[in-house]
Formats: structure tokens, sequence, C-alpha cells
């Protein structure tokens, strides 16, 4: 589906197109418009003389450039991201630091063994002996805390010993006392404990006599008996003696006591029965004739209650029947009334629907004749279409639904180029890599004409799979406009011209849904034809489309059909001039239209899915391929005839009459209870007897003698240490030579590796829970991860691209290494991140960060020194890399852009430009890319003259050891040289001159390490076969360092 515009010159025009736009299936008189820059060569000769114009080169704009002419890897160094600035600026910056455990065990037995003794201990502040940054000076302080710990362990033990004397001797003293006081206090108890129990017993048995008898008589008096001043065991013995004999008297008081109560009780007993005899009958009788009054009331309101309200019922229920009655007749009248209405109606409606369902199958009959002749430009059999995505849908939203579009963009965005005239839509999704195997979905809302069977189609969705990318890429750029009928747009390289073995394919599944939210199903009576045009093919490339869900249907006269590989294509070329045709068919407007066409008829199913293809063709050119779908009209097609079912009229039933018979209520009668009497019993008199009983006071509390006093605890302080280290660390830069490259320059593309350096861990270490390092590595520097992961295989490596930040994480193995034995000093293997650096004229500073025991309280955080290393070509610490060239006749006159006479010799002047290289560190591998210089001349205009070239220092002093050759083209080169040239992205155009050193290390000391630049001269004679013609010629130089491409524009005559 592309065109390419046919532009006529005097001569050969040079094909410089990699990026075509695809055309609109709209608008398709319009031709693809270039993206980039096309380099013309044309040459105009007049009699003897020629004219010379300065030529530019073409430059890709979509890359930042650096004012280098380099022709590979031309790109500017980018701006760094924030993180890697932050980097930078906290170099040397560290947190936290790494526990040291310091012996201290003598200190904590000394401890341990006056605890034992009762000496009291205290632990102060543990000993600050600060931070350490080194593995020797932590030794030092763990041999100056051991000396210390010593002193402390003789303190303690002195004080222990002396304290453990003191308490013998007060312990003899304190037992002898102890016993003394032990004889008097169980004299006093004695006694005591005779008091007590006599004034025990006397309480116990008032209380036993108050508890059994409810009114006893008895009085307890005091009496006071002596025990001495509390010092003397004999008092305590008297005491015990008297208050017996108090004792002996109180037990005969109290026998002669119950004698006299038992006979007295006998009466109470006998009084206290008759008189709960008389309490429990007049309570009885009032009780029971309270309740029966009580239940009389009850009786009576209860049957009064039951009366009213069975008297109510009845008589709603009664009033109930007869509103059923009523209601029912009137519900019969209403349902037979609307019955009647209701098939009026119908009878009505369905004269109407016979007459337009007549109509309509003439109309079908009348278009199925029409179509059915088989004319050229015909659909190859009668079908129906039910779907209409014929117009555009610009208004129309979509969204991604898999993931999100890398940006979205808008009509006149210069991506689109002439997409911005040619379609409607208006906002468009741009995935720069849609990858081989991925599917993409997307959701199309807010549609104004789409129509299914009359009915209005609300919201559409596309599934787009990358079945085949490319050959020798695996993805491709895919643009979503926001019009579901405009599909969507896919930029491709230019290809090896096999359209079978380089194409790439896209299925498509769509999906169509109703305004009441159900999904559109196709059948035979109501079908979706879609239309497959525009299908090219040409020397550019051959479109096709294949796998339909439908079934593929020629139309008569066109040249795509259906291939036995099942293939919607044209099988040869299908150009209008191929096919004689007056006019273009590739346009809508085209009558010829269906000659590039096909169409798919769907049946069945909800969905429809399909494949676009496009195949490369031997011409060499890029292209953007739009591919759409649409039932846009290349063919004709029937509107199914649908003809209207008759309606049905759903009556109502109609309910029977009801029937009553009303209720009549009988009440109930209540008969009371009657009242009880009761008469009481007399009672007999009654006189109680009195009792005497002695209590005494206790004797004094005894006086104890002192106990002697205890000897003063002691208090000993003891303290451990603290001690902490935090290990430096050093970051190099070093080429694969292992050569120190801080502040050294370096070619572009040249491998740069950062050892990661730790000093060694001390001894005596707390457990290495994690060791992390993180790198920020500088913008334009290129991570070899395959290569570092392979060479630090006892870390886990990640990477973000999008920050150039790599982390190496240290393995469980690795960490059991380095903790295998934490009281010796561990040297860890320094870690290294292989890259290149890639541009011109760049800096490349660098530090990174230690992370040890991340998220633990040993965490320790630091960050490197800062190396730097840097390219040729800043302007600043080393000049442009700038080859230049001029041509001068044998007078040495400049003769740049001038007339010369045929049989002139040119002679031209090179710089191969080194001094930029002054001081260059790089490695032998990047040495041995090579050096050469090459001059790409018009052999068609120019012959080199024979022995016409010299090589000497801008000074004058003629160079050995460089040899020149010319190569009829670059297919007659060497393939080293060939590999060289194309891994600088130069590709010389018919015959060129090469200038290459015998010995690239031999060049590289003697004159691109010391920045001596070099002249060289080559001549050359413009043919005399030209007379009478008009030339103009260009002649362009390249210099090739280190295997890098730099040129210069090109010189014209």
């Amino acid at each position: 589906m592309t065109k390419t515009c046919n532009h006529h010159f005097l001569v050969n025009q040079e094909k410089g197109e990699k990026h075509v736009f695809r055309k609109s299936k709209k608008y398709r008189t319009l031709c693809s418009v270039a993206l980039g820059t096309m380099v013309t060569a044309v040459v105009a000769w007049g009699g003897t003389v020629a004219h010379a114009d300065e030529v530019t080169t073409s430059v890709d704009t979509t890359i930042q450039r650096t004012e280098n002419p380099a022709t590979n890897l031309p790109e500017a160094q980018p701006n760094p991201v924030s993180e890697q600035t932050e980097s930078l600026g906290s170099t040397g910056q560290s947190n936290g630091a790494i526990a040291i455990t310091v012996p201290h065990d003598t200190v904590t037995q000394a401890v341990e063994e006056a605890k034992a003794e009762g000496v009291s201990t205290v632990e102060d502040s543990p000993m600050d002996l600060g931070n350490t940054s080194s593995a020797s000076e932590t030794n030092q302080q763990i041999s100056k805390a051991e000396a210390e710990a010593q002193n402390q362990v003789e303190v303690i033990n002195e004080v222990t010993e002396t304290y453990k004397a003191d308490k013998a001797a007060y312990e003899d003293e304190k037992v002898r006392i102890e016993q003394e006081n032990k004889e008097l206090t169980q004299a006093y108890e004695g006694a005591n404990q005779t008091g007590k129990e006599t004034n025990a017993w006397v309480d116990t048995k008032v209380n036993d006599l108050k508890s059994q008898y409810a009114y006893a008589d008895v009085t307890v008096n005091e009496q006071v008996v002596s025990s001495g001043n509390g010092t003397s065991v004999l008092d305590y013995t008297n005491f015990g003696k008297a208050v017996e004999t108090i004792q002996s008297t109180n037990e005969q008081a109290l026998a002669d006591y119950l004698t006299k109560k038992t006979k007295a009780d006998d009466i109470v007993a006998k009084n206290q029965v008759i008189q709960k005899e008389n309490e429990a009958g007049l309570a009885k009788a009032k009780a029971d004739n309270e309740a029966i009054e009580e239940r009389n009331r009850a009786g009576q309101a209860a049957v009064d209650a039951e009366n009213r309200a069975g008297q109510a019922a009845v008589d709603q229920a009664n009033q109930e029947k007869q509103q059923l009655v009523s209601n029912r007749a009137a519900e019969i009248e209403a349902i037979t009334k609307r019955n009647q209405e209701k098939e009026a109606a119908a009878r009505k409606e369905n004269e109407a629907i016979d007459v337009y369902n007549a109509k309509e199958m003439e109309r079908y009959q009348r278009d199925l004749a029409e179509i059915s002749k088989g004319e050229e430009g015909y659909i190859s059999e009668a079908l129906a279409q039910a779907l209409n995505l014929n117009n555009g849908e610009p208004q129309a939203q979509h969204g991604a639904i898999t993931r999100n579009p890398d940006q979205i963009i808008s009509t006149g965005d210069a991506m689109l180029g002439g997409y911005s005239r040619i379609l409607d839509s208006t906002g468009f999704f741009v995935y720069d890599s849609f990858k081989t195997g991925e599917t993409l979905s997307f959701n199309y809302q807010n549609l104004q004409h789409a129509r299914f069977d009359g009915k209005k189609i609300s919201r559409v969705t596309y599934d787009i799979t990358n079945l085949v990318s490319p050959a020798g890429t695996d993805a491709v750029k895919l643009v979503v406009p926001n019009d579901p009928t405009e599909g969507f747009i896919a930029y491709r390289n230019d290809g090896n011209g096999d359209w079978r073995t380089d194409k790439m394919e896209f299925r498509v599944v769509a999906k169509y849904f109703l305004e009441d939210g159900s999904q559109v199903t196709f059948s035979k009576e109501k079908p979706g034809v879609f239309t497959h045009s525009s299908l090219n093919h040409n020397d550019i490339g051959l479109e096709y489309v294949k796998d339909s869900s439908g079934k593929f249907v020629p139309i008569n006269g066109s040249t795509v059909q259906v291939t036995n590989e099942g293939l919607a294509r044209s099988l040869g070329s299908n150009r209008a001039s191929d096919l004689n045709l007056s006019e273009e068919w590739d346009t809508t407007s085209s009558r010829y239209a269906y000659k590039g066409a096909i169409v798919s008829t769907v049946t069945s199913g909800n969905t429809y899915t399909v494949t676009f293809g496009q195949g490369d063709m031997p011409q060499n050119v890029g292209l953007s391929y739009w591919f759409a779908l649409n039932t846009l009209p290349v063919a004709r097609t029937v509107t199914p005839y649908s003809p209207k079912p008759h309606v049905t009229v759903d009556l109502e039933p109609v309910p029977e009459p009801i029937t009553v018979t009303p209720d009549v209520f009988i009440p109930k009668t209540f008969t009371p209870e009657k009242p009880v009497n009761f008469t009481p019993k007399p009672l007999e008199e009654v006189v109680q007897p009195s009792l005497p009983l002695t209590k005494v006071t206790l004797p004094v509390k005894p006086i104890p003698k002192e106990l002697p006093t205890p000897p003063q605890v002691p208090t000993v302080h003891y303290h451990a240490y603290h001690l902490t280290t935090t290990p430096e660390i050093m970051k190099e830069v070093v080429n694969s030579d292992q050569a120190n490259l801080h502040e050294k320059t370096v070619a572009k593309d040249s491998t740069v590796i950062y050892p990661l350096t730790v000093d060694a861990l001390s001894s005596n270490r707390a457990q290495t829970t994690s060791l992390i390092f993180e790198d920020y590595l500088p913008a334009g520097y290129l991570f070899d991860k395959e290569t570092t992961q392979k060479e630090n295989g006892n870390y886990v490596l990640s990477f973000d691209e999008t920050k150039n930040f790599v982390t190496l994480t240290a393995k469980e193995n690795l960490l059991q290494e380095v903790n295998k034995d934490l009281t010796k000093v561990y040297q860890l293997t320094a870690p290294k991140l292989y890259g290149s650096v890639q541009n011109d004229g760049a800096t490349y500073s660098n530090s990174y960060k230690l992370l040890l025991n991340k998220g633990t309280t040993n965490a320790y955080t630091v960050t490197s020194n800062i190396v730097t290393v840097r390219t040729p070509g800043d302007v600043e610490t080393t000049t442009l890399i700038t080859p230049d060239k001029n041509n001068e006749n044998a007078d040495g006159v400049l003769i740049n852009d001038t007339v010369v006479a045929l049989g002139t010799t040119n002679q031209y002047r090179l710089t191969w430009d080194l001094d930029q290289y002054k001081g260059d560190r790089s490695a032998k591998e990047t040495i041995a890319r090579g050096f050469f210089f090459v001059d790409d001349y018009p052999e068609e205009v120019l012959d080199v003259v024979e022995n016409g070239t010299a090589v000497t220092t801008l000074d004058g002093q003629k160079v050995s050891g460089i040899t020149v050759k010319i190569y009829a083209s670059l297919n007659n080169a060497p393939k080293d040289l060939q590999d060289k040239l194309a891994r600088a992205k130069i590709a010389p155009t018919g015959a060129f001159q090469v200038f290459m050193p015998d010995d690239n290390q031999v060049f590289y000391d003697q004159y691109v390490k010391t920045g001596t630049s070099l002249a060289l001269l080559t001549k050359m004679t413009v043919k005399d076969s030209l007379y009478g013609q008009k030339k103009t010629y260009t002649n362009k130089a390249y210099q090739v360092d280190f295997g890098n491409g730099a040129t210069r524009f090109s010189i014209s005559a």
C-alpha cells in the first residue's frame, strides 16, 4: 500500500532515504514523503571547463550530536541523572559504623565472684575506644583494652577478700545474742499464749451463749495480772500460774448458768411454737382473701374484654368480605376493557408490518439480481452487509488496556509527517518498541457513525499482536490513531529484498459493542463484510492479508486472489501502468479501486480476526505502513432482508366473582369465689438467769538485746569497652591492560573498568549480614552486564538501564566466607564493573557507594572517591576531531568551488587530524581496531595520478610506514577492511583510496599518542573524455582512528 514519487534528473539519483510515510487509504493520490534529506550528485559540464559547488552531508536530526563529525557513535554525552550527580556530591561521606567485640572475660569473672560474696557491683558506661579506619588500628585498640581490663580485675578481687573476712566475725557475735533473745521470747510467748487462751475461752463462751440464747444475761470483767518488766523468764512463768486459777473460777460459773438457762428456755420454746402458729394462721387467712378478691376482679375483666374483642372481630370480618366482593367486580370490568383495546391495536400494527415486509422483499430481490450479473468491479458472490464502518470517527476516544504508550502525540507532530494531512485522527499513541509476540489491546469509545443492522455501535476493542518483525529485528515502532477505522501505522527498516523471509505480520482481533452493552454477533442473515483494499505489489514491497475469521471473496477483475498458501495478494506487479489503466487505481475515488482489493465476509461469531502482512522487495527503502480496518465500499453489497415479525397480544386473565356469608358472635359469663376466717391460741410467762465471767491483761512484750552492726557492703565499679570501625573504600578506573585511567584520555568505545576496592575488614568485627555495592554509572557509559556478572560470580547483579544504575549484592556463599572466622582480618576481593565510553568529547566522572549490614544496628554506608576519564574532542581539554580536505592546482592555489579545465591535475590536500589524542591511554585491544584514511573520489570524472601521493607531518617531515591502495569498489576491498568500514559506518561509493599504516601499534606510538597530525597529498586528473559534457563532481574524505570514523563535508568541482 505504498507509492513512490518519480523525480527526473540529468543523471542517476542517489537513494539516501530510509524512512517513508505510509500513504492514506482515503487520499491515495498522495506520494510517500521522505523524512530524511536526499543527497543527489548532479554533474554538469560545458565545453572544457567545470564549475565546483559545495555539497553538504545529510544530518540525522533525531539525536543530539557533538561538534565532532563522527560517522559512528555520533551522539553527544547525555545529561546525567540526578542520582548520579548526588552520588558525586556525597563523595567521602559516610554514615554508621561496624561494632568491634573487645574481649573482657577476666573482668566478668571477677564481677561474678564479687556478687557471690554479696559485694555491690555497678557497671559503668563502656570505655569509648573511638572508631578505627583500618584493621591494624583496630588491633592496637584491642591490646590497649586488654591491659586496662587486668587493672579492673585486681581492684575487684581485693575488695571481695576484705569484705569476706568482715562478714565472718560479725556472724559469730550475732549467733550468741540471738540465742539469749530466743529464750526470753519463748518464755513470753508461753505466758502470752496462756492469757490469750483464757480470754479466747471467755469470748467464745459469750458468743456461743448469745448465739444460742436470744436473751442471755452475761457480764465480762478484766483482771490485771503482773508479768514483770519484760526482761525476766521467771516473771513470765508466775504470770501463767495466776491465769490458770482465774480460768478454773470461770468454768464453774458457766456450769451453774447453763442448768438454770435450760429450764427457762423450755418455756420460751413452747411459747415460740404457739406464737408462730398464730402468726401463720392470720397471715394465711389474709393472703387467701386478697388472692380471692384479685382473682374475682381479673376474671370478670377478662370475660368482658374477650366479649368486646370477639364482637369487633366479627364486625370487621363481615365488612372486609363485602369489600372483596365489590373490588372483584370492578377488577373484572377493567381487565375486560383493557384486553379489548390491546386486541384492536395489535390488528392495526400487524397490517402495517405486512405492507413493510412485502416492500422490503421486493427491494432485496431487486438488489440481489443487480449484484449477481458478474460484471467486472462487482463482488464474485452476492453478499449481504449488516456492518457500516464507512465513515471516519475523528472524535473517538481511545485508551490503552495492556500497557501505556511511550508517548502521546497530536496532529502536526514531526513524527507523523504527511499523515497529519491525510488522517482524520487527532491523537496518536506511540510505542517505540512493539516486540515480537507482544499483544497490545485498545478500547475506542464516543463513536458517532458506526452501525450494525441499523443499530449504533458505541464501543470497539482491538487486540493487535506482533506475529513477525522484519528480519534481523525483534520489534517495530507502532503508532495507533484514536479513530478505530484508521487502524494503526508500523515503522520498519529497509530489508533484504526477499518478501518471504523479511516481512512483518500483525494479527488484529476486533470486537464491536452496541449501546445496550451487547456484543455484535455475525450471522448468515446479518453478516459483516470487511474491505481489504490498496494491496500493492511492486518493487518496494508486497502487501497481503490472511487468516481471516471470515471467508475471503474475490472481486471480479481484481488482481488480488487467495493463493494456495492462504494469502490474499496480487500474484504479480499491479501498478496502474502494469495493468494498462488510464488512471491510478490506488485511491478511494478511483473507479478501478477494486483492482487491488478483496473482501472478507463474516457469518458467525462475535469477533473479526485477520492478519495484515508486508514483505520487503528489492528496492532499497525503509517505510512506514498504515493498516486500516473498515468497510469502505470498493464493491457493492446488499442490505439483508430483515422482515419485521407480527406483534402478539398478551391478554390479562379475568378472575371469577366472589360470594360471602356474614358471621354471628355469642358472649361468655363469670362466677366469683367466697372469703375465709382464723382464731389465735394464748402464751406462758418466762424468768431468765445471769452469768459473770473474768478476762486477764496480757503480759508485757519482751525487750531483747541489740544485735551487732553488720559490716557495710562495699561497692565496686567496672566497665566494658566500646569500639567501632569504618573501613575505607577506593574507586579505581583502568583499561583492559589494567593501566590507570584517572584523569586520562582514551578513545571513544574503549573498554573502561571500575575496580571497587574495600580495605581489610577488622578482626572481632560484628557479623556481616549484607554487602552491597551501588554505582550510578556516568551518562554515556555503556554497561557490559554480561561480562560484569561473569567476572563477579559471588554477587547478584541488578541493573536499571534508565538510570545507568548497577547494584552488586553479595550472595550467601560470600557472606559465609566473610563471617567464617570473625576473629581474623578479612580482605575482600574487589569486584569490577565493565563497560565502554560511547561519546566524543565527553567526561566520565564516577564514584560508588558501599552498604554494609543494611537495616541493622551495625549498618555502615560510605561513598568512595571520584575517578574521571575523558574522550577526545571536547574543545576545552582537547581539540575537535576534524579531518580536512582542500583542492589546489599545480601552483598551490585553492580551487574549491571554481571552474577547472579538462586535463587539470587536482592536488587534494588531506589533513589526518591527530592532535586531540596526545597523551592517550587507550588499551592494546582498542589500538588493534586500526587507523586509516579514506578518500572517496568520483572515478567517473577523475583519474588518480600514479605515484601521486605523499604523507608528511604538518611541519613537512616525511612519514614512512603508510601504504596507499586504491579499490574499484567496496566489494573489491579485503574482508578485514570491509568490516572496519562497516563498524565505522562508512560506505564509499564506487572507487576509493585508502592510506593505512603498516603497523597500528607503531603508528599509535609515533603519531597518535604524541598528537602529531599528518598531511596527505593525492593527485587526480580531470578526464579528457568528458569533452562536451556538463558535470559536477564531489570528493569526500574520512579518517578512522581506533575503529571510529570522522568525515569532512564533500569538496565539489
